[in-house]
């Protein structure tokens, strides 16, 4: 000892980097220690022999690690060696009272693991100072202390929950005790058993955060610290003594984001979301450090822990309690990295839009530093628990979790979706109420009356889950993650302006019988927030009323009722003489007056204060639209109003410092058509002023100025023009007639041109202000668009466009069910892959050339006498979709009965589909061709205008597809999928003979290759046949043995460059707007940039789920819906280790020419 951290031969390094380059946390360490020291009766554990509770334990067990590396750092401090020393004694003493009254055994709050893993750092990092009894006193409490927590998470319900943070804290305690006991014979045994166990525990918790892609964890910030505190130090901790490496995942690098753009500007308060502090409990300066110097290795880890530092609040209710204060100081210091130089990550300072797809929540402006542009704008609609938790409670592939969200508790989530916050130059003027009982009025949300399923404040219902002091996440559907569900649908930013909104509807009971609440944002400035609600009911619906609460915990400033110059009722905040405001109205202009309240409820371990605004609304059609508008003390605002309330979408207008603005939002956000036909693009949202249209996920456009515009200027600079020449001829002939001198008569023409000139900027100014205000907006999409200014291409406004019909073409094994991810799910589109069981167009009868041939594939021209058919099955399967699903379904005689049952076999399928487990879960749907139909019809049963994205993935397709335009027409993408020719050709042998009688593709492709790859003398009798190599036939790939010879490379690799040349050639013959190139190894390196990419070639925003599903596959390699084929994920990278050096080399020299085309290199090694 020491071990646990660092070894002893690093006792004297970190000593003097203590003086010079951790200088600053050497004070920090010193400033804990005195603070202990000046008031012990505080911070030390008392000595009664009454037991403490888990708040008790949480404080000294927290504080104690600062300490006691103080005491290593600076030996010559003997007084704070002394009180450490009591300390670690006092530690050992609670413990054993804990053991002998087993109060453990009855807390839900795991308090004994912050003993136990303070005791544990203690005595490890003290060891050296303590005689040879307290060695053995203290390892014997630790060992006890470590037998019991060990217990205690064995008996209570969060052991089945790997990622909750106090079964992560329980297990990384244990661990820790653990390591410090192995060495100690005496404990070696039951040391060794403990650390298994944890590990494997721990193990899980990182196997599921890596299907979190965004990095987030469902609890908040504030109480996520508490989760994340515990697995950076297991990750330190695995790699230093377990030899088990995760800096390489991704979640922890995207974690890195979770703190970032969370942080309001000024680096004070984070979002509140879920159980959560104004900011941090735990940390974050030390996971900061840990992430930037074992994940980042870039500095701005090291950055935002100093902006943090160096912002923290020193008192009042922001300040950081006692009990955490400390607790991360003596990691942070041994984890440190002074060679990694603190500088912001690339691209900040400016405010920028962060997605957590998994979570369900955006974030605009977090982590900037507080000035009069420093806008913070959240928003959150997503499942319970997250995306991944839901994924996996519906559908896990693992046996050991199979509680379904009972394998994640979302207890500390709150029923907040479509809640948001918002924050102009960094000041909260609508704010969360953080920890507390679980009430929808005290997250920002909707609540609505009268409900006969009402639980709590009667006639009042929120969303799923409330009235508990945790979230009852179990009340409904067995646990499967249904519960309280929103959906983030659309999020986009355009220089200041963003634009997002969610749907909630699941989140509320189905006794309240509502079809739609949905919640859009738009930040049109830094200074203003336009939010709009969106509620439909059934006929028979029982409530008739809708509230919204808008929240402030700030104590010096308060909410006062408010009254516009429209006749608007509102409210007002004042700061310091700076006034914010809000006011709203409904489509049928109604502006009822709020309610004002103030409440204090019970949050952690206190009462927490909060001031609301509560306004009405009647609900007195089936449709109700409500706009409400938030700003900051720097915009005018005046005359909100609603211009149209149709079926598919509202227009409003306002004027921001006397520049009218239309805003268009389609709230039919499900269906593209509508969206297209309101919209004039398959976006959500457009925002049009005078000079400029908006839209959002696609670009701005300039508008070119109107021609009575310049005529007007032209005018008005005429007049004055002339009303200063004739000025100037009176004053010469006054001068001429008069004894006025001529400089004076100099001065006053130019004083009098002056005022000319000014009179004339006020007066073109005015008119054309006015002008814009009074404008009539009856056409606001007949203007052509002349300048593109963002990054974005944009539609042309002329000739509107089409919503698409996406084509995926590749070679089979070349990953194109990856890229498929980007539409399977999603609302606007529905997968169909072709060939499959139920989808198969016509075969092309080639003499030669079977539909599979690998080797020779014939384009429609060729053979034009056979293709009627498959035109007209083509064509009929874009434009009557649904009929085909139908007849499929009849054809293969599968009744809607059995359907719904789930109990077919089919003898494509793998397993049989059950509805649930044994536990109440739903098990997976495994048969990859029942499940397909059964998708896609349910699909098109709920969104039957989605548009169709065909998966013609068996290499057939690549070079017809000039043909399938003519046949689907002008609305087809293509998008052509290539991959690493040495990647395709392992591939393409991989599926067809190392999984000999399962070929992964047609077998008709395994058997064309397999007569090539024979390597006896070809016969004259099949000289004709396959590729004019005269190679034998054989009857299946298993007569060829398995090889990975040179010879059979250079075959493959000639089919991948004939037909990639081949398609490459007549895809000139498509537009640039028309088809897309895309690699694979792209998608699976850059998710994000080519799901951006791909969409905005569709015209279409990205849809943050389509994000979320192509990040989840890359990370993880799962699939959806099951891919019946080899998993390109898995083989990408096997071709460098499973081909010799001199099939590499056989096949960069058969396809260099097109290697270099497509940006693939050379192998160097």
């Amino acid at each position: 000892h020491p071990r646990l951290l660092f070894g002893t031969a690093d006792v004297r390094a970190l000593r003097s980097r203590a003086n010079s380059t951790h200088a600053h946390l050497t004070r920090a360490l010193r400033r804990a220690a005195h603070a202990m020291l000046a008031r012990p009766d505080v911070y030390l554990p008392p000595r009664p022999s009454g037991e403490p509770g888990p708040r008790w334990a949480e404080i000294y067990g927290s504080n104690v690690g600062a300490l006691a590396m103080h005491c290593v750092l600076a030996p010559a401090d003997r007084a704070a060696l002394a009180l450490a020393l009591d300390f670690t004694e006092r530690l050992a003493e609670q413990s054993r009272r804990r053991r002998r009254h087993q109060q453990q055994q009855q807390e839900e709050h795991p308090s004994g693991a912050h003993t136990l893993l303070g005791l544990a750092t203690a005595v490890d990092l003290l060891y050296a100072q303590l005689n040879a009894s307290k060695r053995r006193d203290h390892l014997d409490a630790l060992a006890d202390a470590t037998g019991d927590v060990f217990s205690h998470w064995r008996a209570r319900p969060w052991s089945a929950q790997p990622t909750d943070g106090r079964a992560v804290t329980g297990m990384l305690a244990v661990l820790t005790g653990a390591l410090v006991l192995e060495p100690h014979r005496t404990h070696r045994a039951r040391a060794t058993r403990w650390k298994r166990a944890a590990t494997g525990q721990l193990q899980r918790a990182m196997l599921l955060l890596e299907h979190v892609v965004d990095g987030s964890l469902q609890e908040g910030v504030a109480y996520g610290s508490y989760a994340s505190r515990a697995l950076t130090q297991y990750v330190f901790l695995a790699l230093r003594h377990l030899g088990i490496d995760h800096t390489r995942s991704g979640w922890l690098r995207e974690h890195y984001w979770f703190y970032l753009a969370t942080v309001l500007p000024g680096f004070r308060r984070t979002v509140g979301i879920a159980d959560s502090n104004y900011n941090w409990f735990y940390g974050p300066e030390s996971q900061l450090v840990f992430l930037d110097t074992y994940v980042l290795r870039n500095g701005s880890g090291n950055w935002l822990a100093q902006q943090i530092r160096r912002h923290r609040p020193r008192d009042g209710p922001m300040e950081h309690s006692s009990a955490w204060r400390w607790a991360t100081l003596h990691t942070e210091f041994v984890w440190y990295d002074p060679r990694l130089v603190p500088k912001p990550p690339e691209g900040h300072g400016k405010p920028r839009l962060h997605l957590f797809t998994d979570w369900g929540v955006l974030t605009h402006g977090g982590g900037l530093a507080l000035d009069d542009r420093s806008t913070f704008v959240s928003f959150k609609s997503g499942p319970v628990g997250g995306t991944a938790a839901r994924r996996l409670a519906q559908c896990s592939p693992y046996r050991w979790l199979n509680n379904g969200m009972g394998a994640f508790n979302p207890a500390h989530e709150h029923p907040d979706q479509n809640s948001f916050t918002f924050a102009p130059n960094g000041r909260a003027f609508v704010s969360e109420a953080l920890y507390g009982h679980k009430y929808t009025y005290l997250n920002n949300a909707l609540v609505f009356a009268p409900s006969p399923s009402s639980k709590c404040h009667r006639p009042w219902e929120g969303q799923l889950g409330e009235c508990g002091q945790f979230m009852e996440w179990a009340e409904t559907d067995a646990g499967t993650g249904g519960l309280g569900a929103g959906k983030l649908i659309t999020a986009s930013q355009h220089g200041d302006m963003v634009f997002t909104s969610g749907e909630a509807v699941e989140a509320y009971g189905g006794g309240m019988m509502l079809r739609s609440v949905y919640r859009a944002l738009v930040l049109l400035n830094t200074q203003t927030l336009l939010v709009l609600d969106h509620i439909e009911r059934a006929e028979r619906s029982p409530v008739n009323l809708v509230s919204a609460f808008f929240h402030n915990l700030d104590y010096d400033v308060r909410y006062v009722p408010l009254s516009t110059e429209n006749g608007y009722r509102g409210a007002l905040m004042d700061d310091w003489d700076a006034h914010y405001k809000m006011f709203w109205v409904d489509d049928q202009g109604n502006s009822p007056k709020a309610r004002i309240q103030e409440a204090e409820l019970m949050a952690e371990m206190k009462k927490r204060w909060t001031q609301y605004v509560n306004v009405t609304f009647p609900m007195q059609s089936q449709v109700t639209r409500i706009a409400y508008m938030f700003h900051g003390p720097f915009v005018n605002i005046n005359n909100l109003k609603f211009i149209e309330s149709s079926k598919y979408g509202v227009r409003l207008s306002v004027c921001l410092d006397n520049v009218e603005k239309v805003i268009s939002i389609a709230t039919k956000h499900d269906d593209p058509v509508a969206r297209h036909g309101f919209l004039g693009f398959g976006g959500f949202a457009v925002v049009e002023d005078r000079s400029k249209v908006t839209y959002f996920g696609q670009g701005t456009v300039i508008k070119p100025k109107h021609k009575h515009e310049t005529v007007f200027v032209l005018r008005i600079s005429i007049i004055f023009m002339g009303i200063s020449s004739v000025t100037g001829v009176v004053l010469v002939a006054i001068h001429r007639k008069s004894s006025v001198g001529l400089q004076k008569i100099a001065r006053s023409v130019f004083l009098i041109l002056i005022i000319i000139w000014l009179l004339e900027i006020l007066v073109v100014q005015n008119v054309c202000f006015q002008e814009l205000c009074g404008n009539d907006w009856a056409n606001l999409t007949s203007v052509v668009a002349s300048e593109v200014i963002d990054e974005l291409p944009l539609i042309s406004l002329d000739a509107p466009q089409e919503l698409p019909t996406v084509v995926i073409a590749s070679l089979p094994a070349s990953g194109a069910e990856v890229v498929s991810q980007l539409f399977v799910g999603n609302s606007d589109f529905v997968y169909i892959p072709i060939p499959s069981l139920y989808f198969r167009p016509p075969s092309v009868a080639v003499p030669g050339a079977p539909s599979g041939d690998a080797c020779k594939w014939p384009l429609f021209s060729d053979h034009s006498d056979e293709l009627p058919e498959t035109w007209q099955w083509f064509r009929s399967l874009v434009r009557h979709t649904r009929t085909h699903v139908q007849n499929a379904i009849q054809a293969t005689r599968l009744s809607t009965d059995s359907l719904a049952k789930g109990i077919l076999r089919v003898n494509s399928t793998r397993h049989v589909f059950k509805k649930k487990g044994g536990n109440g879960q739903r098990k997976c749907a495994r048969s990859d061709e029942l499940g397909n139909i059964q998708r896609v019809r349910k699909h098109l049963d709920s969104f039957p205008n989605s548009r169709l994205c065909l998966g013609l993935n068996d290499g057939n397709w690549n070079n017809k597809l000039p043909s399938l335009k003519d046949v689907i027409g002008p609305a087809m993408k293509a998008l052509y999928v290539v991959c690493d020719p040495r990647t395709w050709v392992y591939s393409m042998m991989h599926s067809c003979f190392e999984l000999p009688g399962k070929p992964a593709f047609p077998e008709g492709v395994c058997l064309k290759i397999a007569r090539h790859l024979d390597p006896r003398p070809p016969s004259a009798s099949n000289a004709s046949e396959g590729c004019g190599d005269g190679a034998r036939p054989l009857s299946t790939p298993r007569e060829l043995p398995w090889n990975t010879s040179v010879a059979a490379a250079a075959l493959l690799a000639s089919a991948w460059r004939d037909n990639t040349a081949t398609a490459l050639r007549s895809h000139k013959q498509l537009t640039g707007d028309t088809q897309q190139l895309i690699r694979v190894e792209d998608v699976v390196r850059y998710p994000r940039e080519v799901a951006g990419r791909v969409y905005s070639f569709l015209g279409l925003p990205l849809p943050p789920s389509a994000l979320n599903q192509i990040l989840f596959t890359t990370r993880t390699g799962v699939v959806s819906p099951a891919h019946r084929g080899l998993d390109f994920l898995s083989v990408r990278d096997a071709w460098r280790v499973k081909l010799s050096p001199a099939a590499v080399r056989e096949i960069e020299s058969v396809c260099w020419p097109l290697m270099k085309i497509l940006g693939y290199g050379k192998f160097e090694n």
